[in-house]
């Protein structure tokens, strides 16, 4: 039954029903909360409304249920870098920016563990290590290199990163 309301929430999303799809989706959950893909759908919805602190925490979910899923660490990961790009004007935003990328780059180098011929765990890590020099502003920042090879290996596993 758990599926039935996954599957009927991924109806309403497609109406852009976000009160509605994020319903389907608690209930889900309230009916097996031992299923990854369950907290990983919401914590999808989350992330779509902002709501990047409930996304990690359903990822959270979804990781300790499934820790073997790199999709989830990259989720995680994009959610961490959106509650990192807060603005930059002042130094405790700056700080925070710089730990959640950080945070960030700790998921995708573990999505990278799990599959290392995924693409996209390369091209995220890559450009979180950008944010990280955009947050801390140094400039000799050994992240540079590392931010190059990301992309670089991103875009000999998949063009779309070229």
């Amino acid at each position: 039954e758990a599926k039935h309301y996954a599957w009927r929430s991924r109806a309403h999303k497609k109406l852009n029903n976000d009160i509605q799809t994020l319903n389907d989706r608690n209930k889900a959950i309230e009916l097996d909360e031992s299923d990854a893909d369950l907290w990983a759908l919401r914590g999808y919805q989350y992330h779509d409304l902002k709501d990047y602190k409930s996304a990690i925490s359903d990822f959270d979910m979804a990781i300790s249920i499934n820790p073997e899923y790199p999709y989830y660490y990259i989720r995680r990961g994009l959610s961490y870098n959106w509650l990192g790009s807060g603005s930059l004007a002042t130094r405790t935003g700056r700080e925070n920016a710089a730990t959640n990328n950080e945070k960030a780059i700790s998921d995708f180098t573990k999505a990278i563990e799990l599959d290392p011929s995924n693409a996209d765990a390369y091209a995220h890590r890559s450009n979180s290590y950008d944010w990280v020099i955009s947050a801390t502003g140094d400039q000799s920042f050994v992240n540079y290199r590392l931010m190059v090879k990301d992309q670089k290996k991103a875009c000999s596993l998949d063009s779309n990163y070229c």
